[in-house]
């Protein structure tokens, strides 16, 4: 099932989005031949300070009111820092580093609503697991390409690219989803309990207090790039590419299959390690601030749909949380180092415990990935409101996925039997008890269903249940735009 333009745009956008943020903190992006002098506190602290300026307007003033206020600032920060960065090359003011501080406090300040923006874009779609792991795959394909480029100024034109494209997009993004959120202005956690509000924040903070902390320790390791680990990122790059395509073009993608994604994605991204003739830590960096964003999305996600929250408030205090933890994780690791008077970080001390800690997050990702996939079963019940695990009649199932199984029979060609062996499993009967149901062999109930599977190209009932319930989500969208064409 193709995603739709509107998704392909938000996929597009927010990688460019996290493109940047990935190759501003690589350090692979020239500027001019100069470097900022400020220092790194100052900058995460101007990020923080943003991010909290967006959440508290967004749950003071509303979503309709704050976002579009929001995306121009994010837009006129981001071509006044693409500006700065190109005097140099313009060949005006030669390389002063205020050229260079103005434009890294400017994309410090548009990163937080940029982010924030797509942040709630992402977590708003019924798509949300399959979007987000899209765009990571498509934010490290970038940085990994960006990183195979033969010069600086090829470097300097990819970086300013992605930060107006994330930036520019979100204008389009705003179409539709001002009015599906409404203006509702709710607490910052949207009416979550207390214990749901803790567990929150301290599930956003955690992986990017994880990767802060890898980051700064990855700046005392030494580092270069050569030839061989620039092919090696172009094939990277390349294999990244192709997984994306095909995940954007396969008929239906399983939430079960998604767990693949993260997997595929490590394997790519450390790939150029194996290359470098002097050791290069930035796939780990990159990767584990990679993993820990895609983590926080998907955490907002699920708290949205637990917790039925509706207004934007908390996807805004999320990416909040996200720098925060980033703000400490870096704070934190940079006071233990410069206490214990550390200039330089052995690159197998480094290694050690970047591995340890994308192991955490790629751990903690692959778990969430399995709880939303539990919570969207969880919620395909039978008509009288049971699990799927109670059985209850058929017949009774038949006008709530009265237009689930309709698309179904139309996309697939199914005869008859084929929809009667859905509407069975649906409703919580093993074969034994379809077979004295309809009064035929055990035998050819699997025969049914084995031919059914073989057409919806599923293996197991909950693949049957995934497919349900993505129909059903499309279904629910269909709805949700047509109501708010209508308005």
């Amino acid at each position: 099932m193709k995603l739709p333009t509107k998704d392909l745009v938000l996929v597009f956008g927010a990688a460019c989005a996290w493109a940047q943020t990935l190759l501003d903190r690589s350090g692979i992006i020239p500027y001019g031949g100069a470097t900022s002098s400020i220092p790194q506190e100052i900058i995460w602290a101007c990020i923080v300070g943003s991010a909290v300026v967006g959440s508290v307007a967004i749950c003071f003033f509303g979503a309709r009111r704050t976002i579009p206020i929001l995306a121009a600032a994010g837009i006129a920060l981001s071509v006044f820092g693409c500006f700065m960065l190109l005097l140099p090359y313009w060949g005006l003011g030669g390389g002063e580093p205020v050229f260079i501080d103005a434009a890294t406090i400017s994309f410090a300040v548009a990163r937080a609503p940029v982010l924030q923006i797509w942040t709630f874009y992402l977590a708003s779609s019924d798509r949300a697991p399959r979007l987000t792991l899209s765009v990571a795959v498509l934010a490290s394909c970038t940085v990994l390409l960006t990183a195979s480029l033969p010069s600086g100024e090829m470097h300097l034109v990819s970086y300013l690219a992605v930060s107006v494209a994330g930036a520019a997009l979100i204008m389009y993004g705003m179409k539709g989803k001002l009015k599906e959120c409404g203006n509702s202005r709710k607490s910052f956690f949207g009416g979550m309990g207390l214990r749901a509000a803790v567990l929150f924040c301290a599930l956003q903070v955690f992986p990017t207090f994880i990767s802060g902390g890898i980051g700064t320790i990855e700046m005392y390791v030494p580092f270069s790039l050569d030839p061989w680990q620039q092919v090696a990122s172009l094939i990277s790059g390349a294999m990244l590419l192709v997984l994306l395509v095909g995940a954007l073009n396969v008929k239906r993608v399983a939430d079960s299959m998604l767990a693949v994604i993260p997997v595929l994605l490590t394997v790519c991204m450390i790939l150029p390690l194996g290359t470098a003739k002097a050791f290069s830590p930035k796939p780990l960096f990159i990767l584990t601030t990679q993993l820990g964003g895609d983590f926080e999305v998907l955490n907002i996600y699920r708290n949205r749909n637990k917790h039925d929250v509706v207004d934007a408030g908390l996807p805004f205090v999320g990416q909040t949380l996200v720098f925060v933890g980033l703000f400490m994780g870096s704070v934190l690791t940079n006071a233990i180092i410069k206490g214990f008077g550390i200039d330089v970080v052995e690159s197998g001390v480094y290694t050690s415990i970047a591995f340890a800690g994308l192991l955490v997050l790629l751990a903690a990702l692959l778990v969430l990935l399995m709880k939303i996939q539990a919570d969207r079963h969880s919620k395909v019940v039978n008509v009288s409101g049971l699990p799927l695990e109670t059985p209850v009649s058929p017949q009774a199932n038949v006008r709530q996925y009265d237009g689930v199984l309709a698309q179904i029979r139309t996309r697939y060609g199914l005869t008859p039997r084929e929809e009667d062996m859905i509407l069975y499993l649906l409703s919580g009967y093993s074969r034994q008890k379809i077979a004295q149901e309809l009064f035929i062999a055990e035998s050819t109930v699997k025969s049914h269903i084995n031919n059914l599977y073989k057409k919806l190209g599923i293996h197991k009932r909950d693949d049957l249940l995934d497919m349900v319930v993505e129909f059903q989500e499309i279904e629910a969208e269909d709805r949700n735009e047509g109501s708010v064409t209508t308005v």
